[in-house]
């Protein structure tokens, strides 16, 4: 199992940028949630690929295991 992980850049103009690493389906939405809830007013988001696989599929691609 890939590791879990939330990077938090912050930008000198004080732009913050939360980048949830080795999460899978909407689990990183809900890793982030209580961040972005705390820091105030989301002003973007962007959805990596990662985001669009199902926790089993992402497993069975790594794996080599066909579905």
């Amino acid at each position: 199992m890939v590791p879990t992980q939330l990077v938090i850049d912050i930008d000198p103009d004080g732009t913050i940028h939360i980048d949830a690493q080795g999460f899978s389906g909407p689990s990183c939405e809900a890793a982030t949630r209580a961040i972005e809830q705390a820091l105030g007013q989301v002003t973007a988001v962007t959805h990596k690929p990662e985001c669009y696989v199902q926790a089993g599929q992402r497993q069975a691609q790594r794996g080599g295991l066909t579905p």
